[in-house]
């Protein structure tokens, strides 16, 4: 498949803003605000190298796995991720209460995985937009993808402490949540009309391959 520096761009952002990062920050200075640099280093890298090894077996054997095991065409994949992606961007865009900095939690044993890494970066939205971009853009695209989305995931969730800091101190907060609901909407939106055009055309295609000469009739007359 032809390489486009555009398109990897393109996909990088689009991952981006499903991942989130912004919620990894915020959960790590509302739990831990103090978090020594040389353990948030090693939640940063556990995080985001399960989620880099799960996306790329979701990109290289969902497909597979949806399509030939439960038998569901890619399109309706495609529906079904973005009905989930837009309830998941309304719900951060009508949020009307977003962790302050002075709601701590009890930190747990181990949030690397649970919920950092899954559901927080690994979510409903982000391995339905894995699967998709696998099966429109192809490989090339998809893996370098999902290594830079996290790459900017990792960097930000290391960066999560003057970040948090500033976010709080001129209440940047809830604009930024409600923004990203926005953006997440409007992606859903794109990923369901995407879906429906590409169930109307096969429908389509099916019907003159079932009725030729009927459908050749009806476009002479």
């Amino acid at each position: 498949m032809h390489f486009s520096f555009l398109e990897l761009l393109s996909s990088v952002i689009y991952l981006t803003a499903v991942i989130n990062p912004i919620s990894k920050v915020l959960f790590l200075v509302t739990h831990d605000p103090n978090i020594s640099i040389p353990r948030l280093k090693a939640i940063t890298l556990k995080t985001n190298l399960f989620s880099l090894i799960f996306l790329f077996l979701m990109a290289g054997f969902g497909g597979f796995i949806f399509t030939y095991v439960f038998k569901i065409h890619p399109d309706t994949i495609r529906v079904a991720g973005g009905v989930v992606l837009f309830l998941i961007g309304l719900q951060m865009f009508l949020q009307t209460h977003t962790p302050s900095q002075t709601e701590h939690h009890k930190v747990d044993a181990d949030m690397a995985i649970v919920p950092l890494g899954m559901p927080l970066t690994v979510g409903a939205g982000t391995i339905v937009v894995v699967n998709t971009m696998a099966g429109v853009s192809g490989a090339l695209i998809t893996y370098p993808s999902i290594f830079l989305a996290l790459l900017v995931n990792a960097l930000v969730m290391m960066l999560s402490r003057p970040i948090g800091r500033f976010l709080f101190k001129y209440d940047l907060v809830n604009p930024l949540y409600r923004l990203t609901g926005l953006l997440l909407i409007a992606l859903a939106t794109e990923m369901i009309l995407s879906g429906l055009t590409g169930w109307y055309v096969l429908t389509q295609s099916q019907a003159i391959a079932l009725h030729p000469i009927s459908q050749v009739d009806s476009v002479l007359r």
